[in-house]
């Protein structure tokens, strides 16, 4: 639950502490590093968002004000690539507590009508691609599992069977090489290219190579699970029902998150946002998804720390160590 006085209450006195410090003839680093910590000290003692929740607004803030660089604020928990990643999972939890993945696929899976198998097994293959290009392989694969297993269990076909549950498999773990967030090894590569070459990749930078990778390997792979594919008697997928507010409202942080990485090429370049990184971007998204409300009457966040810290932990220590 979010305590949204006290997080109103807090929010004022930082801007009060910004404002007095301007008048008096501050510097804006120094204004913006006390209101920052106003707003941090403010929100642990009142617990109006949880306390770990509370704890990522500097790593956020003090990029945002170039106060620090985002590499800087990064080193308290070792790494910009470990906050990338623990960011990224957190998102993508995010996402899982929705629904909103489920929905996409059973939207994307409509457009087969049921009837040709090669076009059922294409689209697994690319609803599994394109989920696993934001959240991991083993989610994406977890989650279309039952979706295929309770389509397939509809005609007598082991061949196309095979086919389906193949291009889950394979669809999610080409899918992955799209971004820097798709698989964990993603992100390792990041960290050693940036130590070896002495500078970083960005978002972009990684997708204007990882995307054509994906465009090519995608349809090798399809021609070959689909080659003299039987065909299937029409089949019944889920029905998909309306879209929520909650889950339009986590989809909107996501794309906003997504649009920042692409965009970050081009407004990173002035002066005041350039201490900003993707690990910057990704905790923003993450903050954003603790503090708006799934729907208007709610006081519940669009995720809450209890779902958020089921994250892999053991897999960030793994890379850090």
């Amino acid at each position: 639950m979010v305590n949204y006085r006290h997080l109103a209450i807090a929010g004022f006195l930082s801007g009060l502490t910004f404002c007095l410090l301007s008048v008096f003839d501050q510097s804006w680093l120094i204004a913006w590093t006390a209101a920052v910590t106003v707003l941090t000290a403010g929100l642990w003692m009142t617990e109006a968002l949880p306390i770990p929740v509370t704890s990522l607004i500097p790593f956020v803030a003090l990029p945002l004000g170039g106060v620090i660089s985002h590499k800087t604020a990064a080193s308290a928990l070792g790494s910009p690539v470990i906050v990338l990643l623990m960011a990224a999972f957190i998102l993508s939890k995010g996402i899982e507590a929705s629904g909103v993945h489920k929905r996409f696929a059973l939207s994307v899976l409509k457009l087969s009508n049921g009837r040709s198998s090669r076009v059922l097994v294409s689209l697994f293959a690319l609803v599994s691609a394109v989920l696993s290009m934001w959240i991991s392989n083993t989610a994406t694969t977890l989650m279309m599992l039952p979706i295929a297993l309770a389509v397939v269990s509809q005609f007598n076909s082991q061949r196309v069977t095979i086919s389906v549950l193949l291009a889950i498999a394979y669809g999610a773990s080409i899918g992955g090489i799209a971004t820097p967030i798709g698989t964990p090894p993603n992100i390792i590569f990041l960290s050693v290219y940036e130590e070896t070459a002495q500078q970083a990749m960005t978002f972009t930078e990684w997708v204007s190579i990882g995307l054509p990778l994906v465009m090519v390997a995608l349809p090798v792979m399809l021609f070959i699970l689909t080659f003299r594919l039987p065909q299937i008697p029409s089949v019944q997928l889920p029905e998909v029902g309306q879209w929520t507010r909650y889950e339009k409202r986590v989809l909107g942080v996501f794309l906003l998150v997504i649009i920042a990485w692409i965009t970050r090429v081009w407004w990173g370049k002035f002066e005041m946002l350039n201490a900003i990184g993707d690990s910057s971007i990704a905790l923003g998204g993450v903050l954003l998804m603790f503090i708006i409300p799934q729907d208007r009457r709610s006081k519940s966040a669009l995720l809450d720390w209890n779902t958020a810290q089921s994250i892999p932990w053991g897999m960030l220590l793994l890379f850090a160590g």
